[in-house]
């Protein structure tokens, strides 16, 4: 192993502007002399398809152009699944560059690396086969991951993409800029901080470079945790350099000591407990959570003898005054109610996809299929009333053009009961995207078999099987049977459908929060659109 300290750059969110990257870092090899490797956090492709940038990444992979430095990138909901089969075996995509797949930990040029590539995602599963491009992680991953690490464990580098939950504890909150402090955190790399004690964590920082002050790890060394400003971000550091031996060549007095600002690890009450307690999951909340303040309720305090509600059986088809679907709790999110019907009512979702995203639920407290004839008829007219109002020239869509509904159905088994009340998911594409949304569907994950139904003369009751999950686009119905201890991707469809409409960074709920000024103007636009179609109006 080398003696010499190894000299390395960190850049954050390229997005697909390779040829600019490529030519500041030979820049900075020509004036400030050798590196050794470069790392890159936030997404390194593009987030949405764009000719000109991807015909620059065509020519470095096809090494028409030169990577000129050994170059380590993580994987985003962005479009380098595209290039995914190019990636060996070990990552390599071309010359000099390297995609760091899933939860890892590797010796690059010396220094003990890990990283966290992706995005924290509920719908893996620790059934699913890892797949060659890394967009997405899941909490089982990094479970499993962080199990095989030794007590006080260390580490050089920890890259991820995400803020790590806690990062502002024991640090004066002013002096962190405000969009940190807003921004989703995960608390992913905060376990991992934890297991493997890393002297540097770089996640991407926006259009701010941030340093926090240095903390101690649990194994008593100092890291120093920097939020790399946006790449071409003016006036921000966007590309990072340092020079450092491996923790295990270094003095060990040295290694140890403890700058004057240092303060306590902020991780430090981050608890494996997060990721594998069902009933503790402040990171990954139900998807269509009306409020995810009411999940965190729902939890069972031993201390004062309260009861969590998901423990309580619901008889078929009563009122759940604790479900976040049932129009008869007190907590029920009134404003993103659209229209209540006979039998079933029309929402908002709190974190829609696209505009026009909306949920059909039933009034009555259901969890199963099938419905009755009478409940399964008014869900249809309601399909078709929402069809006929994607296709008119509004608001949602002012150039008129040709829509298809999709449809989303699902039992899926829940811990949490709250959550269980059936909502169907109506989401307008153009129809041009339809036969390649259903090709994406059957293709994604092989693990997933659907059978192929007529859903103009089929419905999914008639399967009569749970749990399940449906996708009906126009004529063409696909059914999953949810096998016994299969643990199934509740965002499935949603997530092939960010994709497919050119917007992974949509597939996460949270990421499409909107203002409350926002939420209640969409509610009334909808309204207003949907009025004329109601078929509440029939009986007039």
């Amino acid at each position: 192993m080398a003696s010499r300290p190894t000299k390395f750059l960190v850049c954050s969110n390229v997005k697909g502007r390779w040829k600019q990257l490529f030519t500041r870092i030979q820049e900075i090899l020509t004036t400030k002399g050798t590196f050794d490797v470069l790392f890159a956090v936030g997404p390194f492709f593009p987030l949405q398809p764009d000719p000109q940038l991807e015909k620059e990444i065509s020519d470095f992979i096809s090494e028409k152009e030169k990577v000129p430095i050994p170059t380590y990138f993580l994987g985003n909901p962005d479009t380098g699944f595209q290039h995914s089969n190019k990636l060996d075996s070990h990552g390599k995509l071309c010359h000099n560059l390297f995609h760091l797949q899933n939860v890892s930990s590797k010796q690059i040029s010396d220094l003990k690396l890990v990283s966290l590539s992706g995005v924290v995602s509920s719908l893996q599963t620790q059934n699913d086969k890892i797949s060659q491009y890394s967009s997405t992680y899941s909490p089982f991953q990094c479970e499993s991951f962080v199990q095989t690490a030794k007590i006080r464990e260390c580490s050089d580098i920890l890259l991820t993409n995400e803020i790590p939950t806690g990062f502002n504890n024991h640090i004066d909150i002013s002096s962190i800029p405000p969009h940190f402090l807003t921004s989703t955190s995960s608390s992913g790399p905060s376990i991992l901080s934890n297991a493997y004690s890393p002297r540097y964590i770089f996640f991407p920082g926006g259009n701010t470079y941030f340093a926090r002050p240095a903390f101690r790890t649990e194994a008593g060394h100092v890291c120093r945790m920097i939020g790399i400003a946006d790449f071409g971000t003016e006036g921000q550091k966007d590309v990072f350099a340092a020079a450092t031996l491996t923790f295990s060549l270094m003095d060990q007095t040295k290694f140890m000591e403890q700058p004057p600002e240092t303060t306590p690890n902020p991780f430090s009450r981050i608890s494996q407990v997060i990721m594998t307690d069902p009933k503790v999951q402040p990171q990954y909340p139900h998807p269509h959570a009306m409020d995810e303040g009411k999940q965190k309720r729902g939890i069972r305090d031993n201390r004062q003898g309260r009861q969590n509600p998901r423990n309580q059986k619901v008889k078929p088809n009563e009122p759940d005054r604790g479900c976040w679907f049932c129009l008869g709790n007190p907590q029920f999110e009134t404003g993103l109610l659209v229209a209540i019907l006979t039998e079933t009512f029309l929402a908002q979702p709190k974190g829609p996809l696209c505009p026009g995203h909306c949920l059909l639920l039933p009034i009555e407290h259901n969890t199963t299929y099938p419905f009755d004839s009478s409940l399964r008829g008014e869900i249809n007219v309601v399909i078709d009333a929402l069809t006929k109002m994607y296709n008119q020239q509004n608001w949602l869509n002012p150039t008129q053009t040709p829509k298809t509904v999709v449809v989303l159905e699902k039992v899926i088994p829940l811990k949490n009961t709250r959550a269980g009340h059936i909502s169907i998911d109506v989401i307008p594409i153009d129809s041009s995207l339809e036969q390649v949304f259903l090709d994406a569907i059957k293709s994604t994950n092989p693990n997933i078999e659907f059978e192929e139904y007529d859903a103009q003369t089929t419905f999914v009751d008639e399967y009569s099987i749970n749990p399940f999950y449906s996708v009906r686009v126009g004529k063409t119905g696909l059914i999953h049977k949810i096998q016994e201890n299969e643990r199934f991707p509740i965002q499935f469809g949603r997530q092939v459908l960010a994709s497919t409409l050119g917007t992974p960074n949509r597939s996460e709920w949270r990421n499409c929060v909107l203002s409350k000024d926002d939420e209640d103007k969409t509610t009334n636009q909808f309204k207003k659109s949907f009025a004329p179609f109601s078929p509440e109006d029939d009986d007039d």
